[in-house]
């Protein structure tokens, strides 16, 4: 009995795998004849015996991709990505047939895309840029269908996403500055188009984009200095502004915006204008701009400066020349207007110091050499109020060294000769004070004195 069932048993084996062989051949025969129907474009024929062939043998994967091209060629995109999705299952995810499958998402995209089905269509391009995530192309799609349903930030954060991934995709680059430019972010359109070309210096499109920022730029740089001939100095200053941002690496655009602030007295802005030309020139001393711009914040933090000065800001005034002194030394009015300052605070050493220093620049300068002579006056007021008459006779005389036609200082210092009881110096002084200033105040006080019995 034993050998009875094992006879049994191999007999039902072999029905079995007897079974199988005629359906696995069957199978095969109705794929050949689906072949066939297809190479006459017979596409509905062949889809029926490849369903046929599926019936008897469900586990063949070429069955299933077969019947998906077939319908793939009838345009029946969602049962072609059925079939291939089944095809993926039975082999365990394979790498040509999921890519096959990615390719049929993006067919379907574009197509859907052609008839302005862009929802439709960006999930299509979606699935298939989820699927092959190294594909650009399957991504750049998905970056249309969103420009095209104007849902603009998220395109711009797809880019961005993209961008930190493959960072030497120009390609890339140039989707960001257009969508910049749509977003009126020129200056990120411009870094953009830049670094495409920095990766791809024969970019065509990077190329035109360039050219168009150029010409831009210097169009509204154009308009600014029309607007400046005219005194329109704000709207000069809006069109520089304009140009700065769509070509911001200009350095001669920021000292031209600068000089316009300066005109308005924005000074704070033309100051920032100034350091930025600089900085984008390089701190290169034998650039013009870097001379320019240098010069421009000079004269700025002077004009700055004497607005202070004007307002009774004196320390405030004192710090901005400073600043402009530390870069330039051999301007006269620079120290000419801090020695004011300081004289206004009562500090007449540092001011002494500045006037002698602007004189040194110009020894004939006639202002620099009164305001000298009103410095030493003042040392000689503040002393002969301290009743030190010998300190202060010399410094009245320091003051006549420097500006001989002032009545005053004769009339000063023939004060204090009378007190130290030099009569014919004081006599001298005080004839002198009258032939320059005959209507002085302090002369009568003196005269009875100087002169006694007379009037």
């Amino acid at each position: 009995s034993m050998h009875l069932t094992k006879d049994l048993r191999g007999a039902g084996h072999q029905r079995i795998a007897g079974s199988k062989r005629i359906l696995t051949q069957k199978a095969n025969e109705y794929c050949q004849i689906a072949m066939e129907m297809k190479e006459n474009q017979d596409l509905v024929g062949a889809i029926t015996c490849l369903t046929k062939a599926i019936n008897l043998m469900s586990s063949d994967p070429r069955f299933y991709v077969e019947r998906g091209e077939a319908y793939l060629c009838l345009c029946d995109f969602q049962s072609a990505i059925l079939n291939y999705k089944k095809a993926c299952l039975l082999t365990n995810d394979s790498p040509t047939y999921y890519a096959r499958l990615a390719f049929i998402y993006h067919f379907q995209g574009q197509t859907m895309f052609d008839q302005r089905l862009y929802s439709e269509a960006l999930e299509a391009f979606s699935r298939a840029s989820e699927m092959v995530p190294e594909n650009v192309g399957y991504r750049m799609r998905s970056l249309v269908c969103l420009a095209a349903l104007q849902r603009h930030d998220e395109c711009l954060e797809l880019v961005d996403k993209r961008l930190k991934i493959y960072k030497s995709n120009p390609d890339l680059y140039i989707v960001r500055a257009r969508l910049s430019r749509m977003f009126a972010n020129t200056s990120q359109c411009y870094n953009d188009v830049r670094d495409a070309l920095a990766l791809d210096s024969q970019h065509s499109e990077g190329l035109a984009m360039m050219e168009a920022i150029v010409m831009a730029a210097n169009s509204h740089k154009h308009l600014a200095m029309q607007f400046s001939i005219l005194g329109k100095e704000k709207e000069a200053v809006q069109k520089m502004t304009l140009a700065i941002q769509t070509n911001p690496y200009v350095a001669d655009y920021h000292v031209l915006r600068g000089a316009l602030q300066r005109q308005l007295k924005d000074f704070n802005s033309a100051v920032d204008d100034f350091l930025l030309a600089l900085d984008k020139c390089g701190h290169n001393q034998l650039d013009p701009v870097f001379r320019q711009s240098q010069r421009q914040l000079l004269l700025t933090f002077n004009d700055f400066a004497v607005e202070c000065f004007n307002k009774g800001q004196y320390q405030e005034a004192i710090t901005l020349l400073s600043k402009a002194l530390n870069e330039e030394k051999n301007e006269k009015s620079l120290y000419v207007n801090r020695g004011d300052c300081y004289f206004k605070e009562e500090e007449f050493i540092f001011a002494l110091e500045d006037y002698q220093q602007a004189l040194e620049l110009d020894p004939q300068d006639q202002d620099i050499k009164m305001r000298v002579a009103f410095v030493y006056n003042q040392f000689a007021v503040d002393l002969f109020e301290d009743k030190d008459y010998i300190g202060a006779e010399a410094k009245f005389t320091n003051a006549l060294e420097y500006s001989p036609h002032i009545g005053q200082f004769y009339i000063s210092r023939s004060r204090t000769r009378c007190l130290m009881e030099d009569l014919t110096g004081a006599r001298e002084d005080f004839l002198q004070g009258l032939l320059l200033s005959p209507m002085n105040e302090g002369i009568m006080t003196i005269s009875s004195r100087l002169f006694p019995g007379k009037s």
